[in-house]
Formats: C-alpha cells, structure tokens, sequence
C-alpha cells in the first residue's frame, strides 16, 4: 500500500533509544499508534507516535513497506488496512473486467450493426434494386 499523510499505521520498536528517551511500551508484543506527517518515498516516512501511555513522541526517517534487516524501528499497516487495500484491488480489478467487457461487447454490436447494414446493400445489389431510384418500364 502507497503511504499518504495522515494515513493510521502501527509502529513497532526494538530500540534502546525509544526505551532511554522515556517511551513508555508495556508489551513489546503490540505495536503503538501512529500516524503519518510526511512521506519521504514509498518506503520511508515521517510519524507522529503514541506509546502505551498515550504520550506522543516525533519519528523521522522511519522504514515503511519495506523494512530492512536489523531495523531499530518501523512502521506498518494494521491488518485491517491490508485486507482494505486487498479488497480494494480486486474491486478495482472487477470494474475494469466488467468496462473491459462493456466494451467488448459495444465493439460486437457495432459489428453486428455493421454486417446487417452490409447485407442489406448485398440484398439490394443481387435484386437489382436501388434505394430512391425507379426502373424504367
């Protein structure tokens, strides 16, 4: 999922500094609150933080998406976020099947019309006939 400002995300901590700094985390186990201010790329923003007791702490430069090896901190989607963004793709998916589909269909229609439109001008040349015009007697 793309990052964009104000977007919830849960942000999750091994660091020595977090602890030293005063963030208070009573289970290593869940994440904290937070949300984005500002998107650095697709995998690297900026959070406002709230840690277990509800106080807020400022983060920068933190991985999102992407998380390397060894990280002290990263963010990432709630599960919840996920399985919208999921949803999302295969309803975006579905519409562009069914106009996918429209189309085919308009396209089939139009040849139709075209073919009947032909036979039409077939049948009036083999009968030697012709619209607007009178044989002679």
């Amino acid at each position: 999922m793309k990052p964009t400002i104000s977007r919830c995300v849960w942000y999750r901590t091994n660091s020595v500094t977090d602890f030293t700094d005063g963030m208070q985390i009573y289970d290593l186990a869940q994440p904290c609150a937070a949300q984005i201010v500002f998107v650095h790329s697709d995998n690297c923003v900026n959070l406002v933080v709230f840690d277990h007791a509800g106080t807020v702490w400022l983060r920068q430069m933190v991985p999102i998406n992407e998380v390397p090896i060894g990280a002290r901190h990263w963010a990432e989607w709630p599960v919840i976020m996920t399985t919208v963004a999921k949803k999302d793709d295969q309803k975006r998916d579905m519409a562009l099947e069914t106009v996918g589909r429209l189309a085919m269909a308009e396209r089939d229609d139009a040849m139709k019309r075209d073919m009947a439109e032909r036979d039409i001008a077939l049948d009036f040349t083999n009968r030697d006939m012709t619209v607007g015009r009178f044989k002679p007697r």
